[in-house]
């Protein structure tokens, strides 16, 4: 209530021409006391004091200059902070979806893979099946201790694609399985 009663006598005496008066009127305005906040009018104030030739106004005015300047320039700095945090969210945005297209990527050559492994492995076991059926249909026109080398051939060269392309092929398509799942994951996350 005081200070509401010292705004009103400020505000008379500036009103009057007091240059001083006007001073601690535009300070209580900035600062709210006595009544409500007002900016603009606690600039309009000092100014206007200050032309009386008031050194209170004055300082007034040089104060409210400085509080606005500060304020300004905490309102870039928020500003530049939000724009960097933009692009970093865009850069991460971006970063994302290259990780995606690459697993996308992945799935698909895995597939494809997975399509040549399991050809590989039926030709390895076509080649034993058929060395196989070779030596039989052969073993009955030797004679004595002859063996069938095409088809004992086709049986070792069956095997050994087999072995190799068994383990390797379990493992690429384990690898494949877990590329699979990290595309559908990311699409199933979007």
């Amino acid at each position: 209530a005081d200070e509401s009663r010292a705004r009103e006598r400020f505000e008379r005496g500036c009103d009057l021409g007091s240059g001083d008066a006007c001073g601690v009127l535009a300070t209580q305005l900035h600062r709210g006391r006595g009544g409500p906040r007002d900016e603009a009018r606690a600039r309009a104030v000092a100014t206007r004091g200050c032309e009386l030739g008031s050194e209170v106004s004055c300082t007034a005015k040089r104060k409210l200059d400085e509080a606005r300047d500060a304020e300004l320039e905490e309102a870039a700095r928020i500003d530049e902070e939000n724009r960097q945090n933009r692009y970093r969210k865009i850069a991460n945005l971006r970063s994302l979806e290259a990780r995606a297209r690459r697993a996308r990527g992945e799935a698909n050559a895995a597939g494809a893979f997975k399509v040549v492994a399991g050809t590989g492995m039926a030709l390895g076991v076509a080649a034993m099946v058929g060395g196989l059926v070779y030596t039989l249909a052969t073993v009955g026109e030797l004679e004595g201790d002859e063996v069938p080398v095409v088809g004992l051939g086709m049986i070792l060269g069956g095997g050994v694609l087999g072995a190799i392309s068994g383990p390797a092929l379990g493992g690429a398509i384990s690898d494949a399985d877990r590329a699979d799942r990290r595309a559908r994951s990311w699409r199933n996350s979007r």
